[in-house]
């Protein structure tokens, strides 16, 4: 029980959900106190807060801050505001926040988050992107289930789970690591992903698994790298060892949000001539480092198929989309010239840029409106890499979809 005399870390545990959404890991935050259930305002809310949510539900790490009303409006009590996540906190009432019910918010500023967990789909057998591993309840005792596949990189597994009489048994190859626990009725998969290695890398809380905080792994633990002398050759190293193509971007001053856990390498340094590992370039040596998680390091590969025009008479003509959250979306036309669409066309092995449209003057595009304000000085190699304001705020519609025009090469 939670009483409003008391400071907010009295109630530790509060019990959250997503609403709204179409899974339990994206939706409306919305958070149970004295037995009402209210929701967060977006005041100051950021990674770091989204973060917590997703470790709280068991849905892995916050991939986006959705916009406003992306999961409709809440009602009854605004129950948070300012949230203030530190980023190691178990439950979001862990966070410093003005109090219970204090706030000057309104509904339509209620904080939606999306996660990179989905605990239906990967119970109805479909892949697990990225080999994230997460707490996955399989169900009451006595029931048996079909043959689940667990994806860790480019591998796809086959497992079967079934619980007999409060055993817990799971059948397939041994070297997954899977570890089964009995929870009540239930069986909890505690791990679903391959033992890593010394020097492994993962990227972290970004929007798809070629872009985030880099993430490495040593003496059987994921930490963090500081970005003292972080630089692009760093990234490209990142990028290659992750099969994720070039490096796009390098981002510092946890773009991603903050780490936990240690901060195992500081002053990389790499020259180009590593030809996979991030561990073998230069650095202080294993957990040495004068850094803190505000210094947390992270990479943009390109990945696969990033940029794209559509709806134009050709490949390097039409409506400017991107590649972010397994999905396509768009960019806005605020600030959008002929240097921007320069560094679009030269990203698409395109011509040079003849015009940069806007208002959607080659239709309007749907789902997210990932960049706006963008200021290229035209020489980047890619959109990612000219001043624009953080990739998942704007204040514009779909009416302002950018274009542009190239030449074919």
């Amino acid at each position: 029980v939670c009483f409003s005399l008391l400071p907010l870390g009295f109630c530790p545990l509060a019990e959250i959900r997503l609403s709204n959404g179409p899974s339990r890991c994206q939706g409306r935050v919305e958070i149970l106190y004295n037995g009402s259930w209210g929701t967060v305002c977006d005041d100051d809310w950021d990674i770091v807060d989204a973060n917590v949510v997703c470790r709280q539900l068991g849905c892995g790490h916050a991939i986006t801050l959705p916009a406003a009303m992306t999961f409709g409006q809440g009602s009854g009590p605004i129950f948070l505001d300012n949230v203030d996540c530190k980023g190691w906190e178990a439950a979001l009432s862990e966070c410093w926040s003005h109090g219970w019910g204090i706030h000057n918010c309104y509904h339509y500023e209620d904080v939606a988050v999306v996660c990179n967990g989905n605990e239906v789909g990967f119970l109805r057998g479909q892949r697990r992107a990225g080999g994230s591993c997460g707490v996955q309840d399989l169900g009451a005792a006595g029931a048996l289930f079909s043959p689940m596949q667990v994806s860790e990189g480019p591998t796809t597994r086959i497992l079967t789970a079934s619980v007999q009489d409060g055993e817990s048994k799971l059948q397939g190859e041994s070297d997954l690591g899977m570890v089964c626990h009995v929870q009540g009725h239930h069986i909890l998969l505690t791990s679903c992903c391959h033992p890593a290695g010394d020097g492994s890398i993962r990227l972290v809380s970004g929007p798809d698994t070629c872009q985030g905080r880099v993430e490495i792994f040593y003496r059987g633990n994921w930490g963090t790298v500081c970005d003292d002398d972080w630089g692009l050759s760093d990234a490209s190293v990142v990028c290659k060892q992750l099969g994720c193509g070039q490096a796009l971007d390098y981002k510092s001053n946890a773009y991603f949000g903050y780490g936990t856990g240690r901060i195992l390498l500081d002053n990389v340094n790499c020259d180009g001539s590593e030809p996979f590992l991030l561990a073998d370039c230069f650095h202080l040596g294993w957990g040495q480092h004068n850094c803190g998680h505000h210094e947390d390091a992270g990479v943009i590969c390109r990945g696969e198929s990033s940029l794209r025009l559509v709806n134009g008479s050709h490949r390097c003509e039409g409506r400017v989309e991107m590649f972010y959250l397994s999905q396509w979306g768009t960019v806005c036309d605020d600030a959008w010239d002929l240097r921007d669409a320069k560094v679009v066309c030269r990203q698409l092995g395109c011509g040079h840029a003849l015009a940069a449209w806007g208002e959607a003057r080659y239709g309007q595009g749907t789902g997210y409106i990932f960049l706006d304000n963008l200021k290229c000085k035209g020489h980047e190699p890619s959109l990612l890499r000219c001043s624009h304001i953080r990739w998942d705020v704007h204040n514009c519609d779909h009416s302002e979809d950018a274009s542009a025009v190239c030449d074919i090469l």
